[in-house]
């Protein structure tokens, strides 16, 4: 990771996946973390931008920015500044019973999936072949898009403590808001009602994204980021305090701090993973639609260092 930023909304957050948002609709839900693209064009925008109008004239696919990281950056009670990763999806807690908040996790034990035989080892047949699969203990719920700390993914134990977990509720609230679809001259359209579900950032939370490139911004500024132009503040920081776990490519499993589009190899190399999303939308550069694209969800743990993102994950320590 060589340049990461702080992002800070000024207001709510709408970040649309690949549900079209049509009149009539019941609600458009925003999904969380935001897309790589969407982070890459409003990084990329604010480059090139001058008075907030686009002048650099690429699409979206063709933006060279990779975005190596997507964290949390939280002050605890005591104000102290904590980073979180997206969990592993290998790892688990100790409980039969579904938890909303990190907080509650205190003294309950991690348990970590392991990886066990392939499918032909169970008399059954898949058309990827041999595909591994893990397994947790009896009781125990998925961590799978929770957000773990980077102090606790540096030196990972047998139990969390208060500060090492957040779910979602720990981190953003959900506001419904009611939309009027507008025509080619700003004007509401008569009787093309929609509802979206906006998030919000608690107090004390931030987003943190980190790119391979240096990028040419000053060290604070304010961008375009998300749905309907929303404004949000950035300020550059330290990497360093950023670097969860060693790059050593011969690690026996990896875990991924981004979405990773799914491809032949990066879904044949998965060891866990939350459920594949797809992404589309509206291309304003192209004046077309995006293609529907699926991803990995940031967390997912593969067999193989995928691409910059992954770094090696730890194992849990015995009992």
């Amino acid at each position: 990771m060589s340049d990461c930023f702080e992002i800070i909304p000024l207001d709510t957050l709408f970040f649309r996946g690949s549900t079209p948002m049509e009149s009539g609709m019941m609600n458009v839900v925003s999904v969380f973390p935001p897309p790589v693209s969407v982070i890459k064009g409003a990084f990329w925008t604010a480059v090139h931008s001058k008075d907030g109008v686009f002048s650099a004239g690429l699409v979206n696919d063709e933006i060279p920015l990779e975005v190596t990281g997507i964290f949390i950056k939280k002050f605890d009670k005591d104000n102290k500044k904590l980073y979180y990763a997206p969990a592993p999806a290998t790892w688990y807690y100790d409980n039969d019973k579904k938890i909303s908040s990190g907080e509650k996790l205190d003294g309950i034990k991690l348990i970590e999936a392991k990886k066990m035989q392939e499918t032909e080892k169970l008399g059954m047949t898949s058309s990827a072949g041999r595909v591994v699969f893990v397994k947790a203990e009896k009781d125990s719920k998925s961590l799978s898009g929770a957000w773990v700390s980077i102090d606790f993914l540096k030196n990972p134990k047998s139990k969390f403590g208060k500060n090492d977990v957040l779910f979602e509720g720990d981190i953003l609230t959900k506001e419904n808001r009611t939309n009027v679809a507008l025509d080619s001259n700003r004007k509401a359209k008569d009787g093309q009602l929609f509802s979206s579900t906006h998030l919000r950032l608690n107090d004390g939370i931030s987003l943190v994204v980190c790119f391979k490139e240096k990028l040419a911004l000053p060290e604070e500024g304010k961008l375009f980021f998300g749905g309907e132009k929303r404004i949000s503040k950035f300020k550059r920081i330290s990497e360093d305090s950023l670097n969860p776990l060693s790059s050593n490519s011969n690690g026996e499993v990896f875990v991924s701090f981004v979405p990773v589009e799914a491809t032949d190899e990066s879904v044949n190399s998965i060891v866990s993973s939350g459920k594949i999303f797809a992404t589309a939308g509206w291309d304003l550069a192209k004046g077309f639609h995006k293609p529907t694209t699926n991803w990995i969800p940031a967390g997912a743990v593969f067999n193989t260092k995928i691409n910059d993102s992954c770094v090696a994950l730890k194992s849990v320590p015995a009992k």
